[in-house]
């Protein structure tokens, strides 16, 4: 099969078309199952509140008792209910209970009065102001009805649904695995952070930032190595990495004499696509290797950035079946300009102060062109854009 030139949305098909979804599933503990991807449908096993409760600090009465009160009435307090209590007794006519907030109404009581409207003598109060019946009173299963759908399968946990499944008294819940990436530097010229750079080599910088837009979309990176320029390194590292959900080679994926990666992954995979039609990024591959899929970024640091926010990001999405694809969007002016591409779609990395959109792309060799960005706007074929011209900032 022969290697495709594709467009940015071919390639997102073909990515999302090609990729497995991850059917092995662990228990997760709520409190670190945030962001997590639900493997179960989780429902309600009783109602919440699980009985009618106060919304205020106050007495329970029957509403029926406070009438008339222009004259002030006069109710008998019998009790007390603090938090986490009951109150076994009944309330009758004339009676009262003293109650705090979030405690279960007692029997026979339909309305809270609250304690400010209210003088206490004693074992008395005389009530200033009438209720009616359900004032101040949260009812049973307002908020969640027993049978409910709480959090559904295939779901990203937040925190609010953390909330919602803490109220059944859930401690864990199964979550689909996070799926395993190999990250794999390539290039003599690559030299490992924390140590040294010989002569003619730079530092690792780019499987430092795919491993960290791993992270931030689901995924639990694994760096491999710095592996060196030949066949047989890039062959290893393929084999070790195509154990894991997901390998992506960083750099090596150009057209030239030493596209080993391109070469390991025609003998032994299905390639699909080589060369995407934007800017920064356009050497990009993609291929699987028995069933698993394999990306080739570009090695310079804007490229790589944008490959993998714009394509690894989508395989990790359509492998955890939860689409993640950015985190927000904000519509700003852009200061500055630009030509246009008649034949890619160009991403510009932006820096946003107030209402503006600040160019801050060099060259796709400049880290500081995504490390100076808050997002970027996506320039599409044959457009232009100037100064003043609101634009979508798709945030990192």
């Amino acid at each position: 099969m022969k290697w495709r030139y594709v467009e940015l949305s071919d390639a997102v098909r073909i990515i999302a078309g090609s990729t497995p979804g991850m059917k092995r599933v662990e228990e997760c503990a709520i409190d670190s199952s945030d962001g997590r991807i639900l493997a179960e449908n989780i429902s309600a096993g009783f109602d919440v509140p699980p009985w009618d409760r106060s919304t205020v600090d106050g007495y329970a009465v029957r509403s029926i008792d406070t009438v008339n009160v222009s004259d002030g009435i006069e109710l008998r307090c019998i009790g007390e209910i603090g938090a986490g209590q009951f109150f076994a007794a009944r309330i009758g006519r004339g009676d009262c209970v003293r109650i705090a907030t979030g405690s279960p109404v007692p029997d026979g009581a339909d309305a809270v009065v609250m304690q400010e409207d209210v003088t206490e003598e004693g074992h008395k109060i005389i009530l200033h102001r009438g209720v009616r019946s359900g004032q101040n009173i949260s009812r049973k299963g307002v908020d969640i009805r027993k049978g409910d759908m709480i959090a559904e399968k295939g779901s990203m946990i937040t925190p609010g649904a953390i909330g919602a499944i803490a109220s059944q008294g859930i401690g864990s819940v199964r979550v689909f695995r996070r799926p395993d990436v190999a990250v794999i530097p390539g290039g003599d010229e690559i030299a490992e952070t924390g140590g040294k750079a010989g002569p003619g080599q730079i530092f690792d910088v780019n499987s430092h930032v795919v491993s960290a837009i791993v992270r931030q979309a689901g995924g639990i990176p694994h760096i491999h190595r710095p592996i060196r320029d030949t066949y047989s390194d890039v062959r290893s590292a393929l084999r070790w990495g195509n154990r894991m959900d997901i390998c992506v080679f960083v750099s090596g994926s150009s057209v030239g004499r030493r596209d080993y990666v391109k070469r390991a992954v025609e003998e032994i995979g299905r390639p699909l696509f080589h060369g995407v039609r934007i800017r920064p990024g356009r050497p990009s591959l993609f291929a699987t290797v028995k069933g698993r899929p394999v990306f080739g970024l570009p090695g310079n640091p804007v490229s790589s950035f944008v490959s993998a926010h714009l394509l690894l990001r989508q395989c990790i999405g359509a492998m955890t079946g939860y689409p993640r694809r950015f985190a927000s969007r904000v519509v700003k002016k852009y200061d500055g300009s630009e030509k246009a591409d008649d034949e890619f779609t160009r991403i510009v990395t932006v820096k946003v102060i107030g209402e503006k959109a600040i160019p801050v792309f060099k060259e796709s060799g400049a880290i500081t062109g995504v490390s100076k960005a808050d997002g970027f706007v996506m320039l599409e074929k044959g457009k232009s854009l100037r100064r003043g011209m609101k634009v979508d900032v798709e945030l990192f």
